[in-house]
């Protein structure tokens, strides 16, 4: 193979194949290493002294302030409205699953284990499986009419590349976080996964077998990746709802040394030369693992315990267009931010609103902790009279030294007493629901709190079963209702993160190998791959001895877009392979989710919604389309269907100021209209009585997603 030779814009490359991005972004971790042993450090190995790391000049006036505004960032959790939001995390987190219940023991018997009813774990799972459900609907609308061209490519590219990269796994992780603990935050970044193989390249004659080195990359694509709340710090001036008010965050990873000297090469970041494994290996620095016996800051969970494991600190600034990354102590990335957008990676949301100023909201567990101790006590007493009804407390004659005068009421005891009676049974009021309404209070004022009602739990709300899938509808969707904010949270999250991912994808997507092929019959395998197109090759020296041939490789994706004789790219259905060109990736405009579609669909409740509105609509198309038209599409629309799936093209043309029908169908039916007694020129034939699909009486029911609509944007 031929020495390459670089080009404008072009990186040349002959046997490996790279992203074209100057170093990896995301987490160091997400390097594949599993193939490597852990190798151990050769200077500790050898017993020789490592030279210190004695930053000068500017790099030591950067490094002083990096390490002063590290300080403050991690304290800047430890007074939240009076509260250490890092101490109250772990005390909801011991909350989201207890197994015995905080009871003061003066209220329990001496042999009773405290039960707990753990409502807080359901409220939370139930909240997971409402608010992401599926893949975000992105909207792109553009804001110059050249953009409208590229818009739809770009949409497919993002939504293929969430798919590629599980993002939807990992944004439940962060709807999770925020929902059990008040706040969530992840970040979106270029994740490569690669590494260095050996394959079998010839075997000789006496067997002795050949290998030759690939470059195999397993991932290259735009990814999101949740953060622990733990490991992650906002700038103080974060305010709820403006993502331009995070001027710099921070955020931990604990990760295996050799990973890092393979992401940081020693030849391109000199400063790897002074980094050896260890510092804080805790997962979490503010989190359940404390310091062992030894007084370290050794985490005492299997991969904190594991060899070689070393902290990293990474740190983004956007109006200092700063990129520091701490190794162990050390400072070995100091750079310009790697977005060329320079917009900070991170994304974060709130569950509720704790205040105007914080973006640390209020979770689950923190809006029902009151109400689910209570029910905690009502319950554990309630056992206790049940406990003491089946098996009273007894007195029998005799004495007995008491171990204080004060005796306490046990079930199935037996004490001794002078009383003349053999046996006297205790007599214990019977029991009644009195506990139990009390318990049911309390769980209707945690709903109303956290707003996941039992309809939105799948319990029924009429045990006899006669309630409808409509009312079933109703009731959902005003419980949906109360979930609005932490749903419009979510939507604002996920267009942060798509404006980064957009911006991203136009970065490395406009990347592009050049490979120089020297062997003929590879060049010609080649042309007669991309049929000769020009843009996908280029000769040097041609006609000359010193020719050489060498070929552009865009990046292939294989999208539901085609396009169209003007060179606007549409959405199909059908997919097509495109070779990615950077003049594809051109827009400009705003960017919005619909937060509609991250719900949970029900089949039944989408099916009753079809028949209402077939009942509906049908009469309509049947009568005059200038009085019909404007009022079908706007029905259409609140049942949240669009227009074109259900309106004949003359209407959808006279919807957009089109004159004539659009086909000789069309026009037909129009004509048919005319010739009919008494019916004007150019209309359908009304038929006032014409019957419904379904009862009538069904059809005056609101739609399950018009309500949905209400609910979510009100």
């Amino acid at each position: 193979m031929a020495t390459p030779k670089k080009g404008n814009n072009k990186k040349v490359q002959d046997d490996k194949i790279t992203s074209g991005v100057p170093y990896e972004t995301g987490p160091i971790g997400d390097l594949s290493s599993d193939h490597i042993a852990p190798q151990p450090d050769p200077v500790e190995e050898s017993g020789a002294k490592r030279p210190g790391w004695n930053p000068q000049g500017e790099e030591l006036k950067v490094w002083s302030q990096f390490r002063l505004r590290k300080q403050a960032l991690l304290q800047s959790r430890y007074n939240v409205y009076g509260l250490n939001i890092d101490a109250e995390m772990r005390r909801w987190d011991r909350k989201y699953f207890r197994r015995m219940a905080d009871i003061p023991p003066s209220e329990m018997d001496a042999n009773q284990r405290p039960l707990a009813i753990n409502q807080a774990f359901g409220k939370v799972q139930t909240a997971l499986g409402i608010l992401i459900d599926a893949d975000p609907t992105y909207i792109m609308e553009s804001d110059n009419p050249k953009y409208d061209q590229t818009k739809y490519l770009l949409k497919a590219l993002a939504e293929k590349s969430w798919r590629n990269t599980n993002s939807l796994g990992q944004f439940k992780l962060s709807v999770f976080n925020s929902a059990r603990r008040g706040w969530f935050i992840g970040r979106t970044f270029n994740r490569r996964l690669y590494h260095d193989a050996r394959y079998l390249a010839s075997v000789d004659n006496k067997g002795r077998r050949a290998y030759e080195t690939r470059l195999v990359t397993k991932l290259d694509d735009i990814a999101y990746m949740n953060l622990s709340n733990y490991n992650a710090w906002l700038d103080e001036q974060t305010r709820p709802e403006d993502f331009f008010s995070t001027r710099d965050w921070m955020w931990r990873e604990v990760m295996y040394i050799d990973d890092i000297r393979r992401m940081f090469p020693e030849s391109e970041f000199p400063n790897m030369k002074y980094v050896t494994a260890g510092g804080d290996t805790r997962e979490n620095i503010q989190g359940v693992f404390t310091r062992n016996a030894a007084n370290n800051k050794t985490g005492i969970s299997p991969l904190a315990s594991k060899r070689g494991m070393t902290e990293v600190f990474f740190y983004e600034n956007w109006p200092s267009d700063q990129f520091i990354i701490e190794v162990n102590n050390v400072m070995v990335v100091w750079e310009p931010l790697p977005q060329q957008n320079k917009r900070l990676s991170c994304s974060y949301g709130q569950w509720h609103f704790r205040g105007d100023d914080t973006i640390y909201g209020m979770g689950i567990i923190e809006e029902m902790e009151n109400n689910e101790e209570l029910v905690d006590r009502v319950l554990n007493m309630d056992m206790r009279q049940l406990l003491a009804t089946i098996a009273p407390m007894g007195f029998y004659s005799g004495t007995e030294d008491f171990e204080d005068e004060n005796i306490r009421v046990s079930p199935g005891i037996m004490r001794r007493t002078m009383n003349p009676k053999d046996v006297t049974w205790l007599q214990i009021p019977q029991g009644n629901n009195s506990g139990l309404d009390k318990i049911g209070w309390l769980n209707d004022r945690s709903n109303a709190n956290t707003g996941i009602t039992p309809i939105i739990e799948g319990i029924a709300p009429d045990p006899s079963g006669q309630v409808t899938a409509f009312q079933v509808g109703v009731q959902r969707e005003s419980a949906l209702k109360r979930l609005s904010l932490p749903l419009k949270s979510l939507q604002y999250a996920l267009k942060n993160e798509f404006d980064n991912r957009i911006a991203l994808i136009q970065q490395v997507y406009s990347q592009f190998e050049v490979q120089h092929l020297t062997a003929e019959e590879e060049i010609f395998s080649y042309l007669d791959e991309v049929n000769a197109d020009p843009e996908f090759f280029f000769i040097e020296n041609e006609g000359s001895p010193e020719e050489k041939f060498f070929a552009v490789k865009y990046r292939m994706a294989n999208l539901n877009v085609e396009k169209t004789g003007e060179g606007t790219y549409i959405e199909s259905e059908n997919s097509s392979f495109f070779a990615i060109k950077p003049e594809m990736l051109a827009f400009s405009g705003f960017t919005s989710v619909d937060e509609t579609s991250l719900l949970t669909s029900s089949k039944a409740l989408d099916q009753a919604d079809t028949l209402r509105l077939t009942n509906l609509l049908v009469p309509m198309l049947a009568g005059p389309m200038e009085l019909n038209a404007k009022p079908a599409k706007q029905l259409i629309v609140s049942f949240d269907r669009q227009p074109k799936d259900w309106l004949p093209q003359a209407w959808l043309d006279f919807l957009n100021g089109k004159n004539g029908p659009a086909n000789q169908a069309d026009a037909t039916l129009l004509q048919a209209g005319a010739n009919a007694p008494g019916q004007t020129p150019g209309q359908p034939p009304a038929l006032p009585n014409a019957p419904t699909v379904v009862p009538p009486a069904q059809a005056q029911q609101p739609s399950e997603s018009g309500l949905e609509g209400a609910a979510m944007l009100t």
